[in-house]
């Protein structure tokens, strides 16, 4: 998944990844890890009161911040990085982590980890219902029982309209965009931080969803194992298939939750 648009390169050298320097300070690092996840809530307050006085749901407004926020969020960050450190602005300069493994090897792994992920999130879904209840902090709205009562008092054609986008933008496009950021660009930037940069990695990549903090615990705990493997086998796409069946059986549960079946 590489989008490449060329404007201005210092040399014919080709510029990957794999070249780009690995080691980030601590301040960037946080910054470049919470900043998506501040952005995308800013504007998705300001989209889910629009929505709302339209009559649409919140879950309807979380969904189109995606391709409204966090996906440009994400790729102009990513852009404006190579441009400002290699003359171009393509994702390959920046990105590490492209792919190495055998066809095979990735889906293997991806098989394997959305099974082991199945049965920790037993547990880590227990946790985060009882924090939901027992807390009052974060956004209301995005409550779990708030987000199926808007759904199951939305009208078919609406929750059938936002279950496909949902399957969209959370299962195929928030996935593959927060994959090649998080396990592509930075996760190789830390390397100074030895065996503990998927730990530290995955903990950043949860806490930017404080928004809904009675999930942060469940994402982190779910995402090292991810952040582990892509970093040994140096290959992302393992992530991204695994982020994908993790949003997609998320929005089918919801869904069905909500009677759309």
């Amino acid at each position: 998944m590489v989008l490449r648009h060329s404007m201005k390169r210092p040399d014919s050298h080709a510029v990957t990844g794999d070249d780009f320097p690995k080691q980030i300070s601590w301040t960037v690092l946080v910054l470049l890890h919470l900043l998506p996840g501040v952005g995308f809530y800013l504007v998705f307050l300001a989209l889910n009161a629009i929505v709302s006085r339209l009559g649409g749901t919140t879950y309807l407004a979380l969904i189109l911040t995606i391709p409204l926020a966090l996906f440009p969020l994400l790729l102009g960050i990513m852009l404006v990085w190579s441009w400002r450190t290699t003359g171009a602005a393509s994702l390959r300069a920046v990105t590490a982590n492209l792919g190495h493994a055998s066809a095979s090897t990735v889906f293997g792994f991806a098989l394997m980890l959305f099974l082991l992920l199945a049965v920790v999130s037993l547990g880590t879904g227990a946790i985060s219902l009882w924090i939901e209840g027992s807390f009052s902090w974060g956004v209301e709205a995005l409550r779990s029982q708030t987000v199926v009562a808007q759904l199951v008092e939305s009208s078919p054609f609406e929750r059938q309209l936002t279950f496909a986008l949902a399957l969209l933008f959370s299962g195929i496009v928030a996935p593959v965009a927060e994959e090649i950021y998080f396990r592509g660009v930075l996760l190789p930037r830390i390397e100074f931080l030895g065996k503990a940069a998927p730990v530290v990695n995955s903990f950043l990549f949860a806490l930017q969803h404080f928004y809904m903090p009675w999930n942060v615990p469940a994402i982190f705990v779910m995402w090292i194992p991810i952040a582990i493997i892509v970093r040994k086998q140096r290959d992302l796409r393992i992530g991204v298939i695994v982020h994908c069946l993790i949003n997609i059986s998320g929005a089918l549960q919801l869904f069905l939750n909500s009677g759309l079946a």
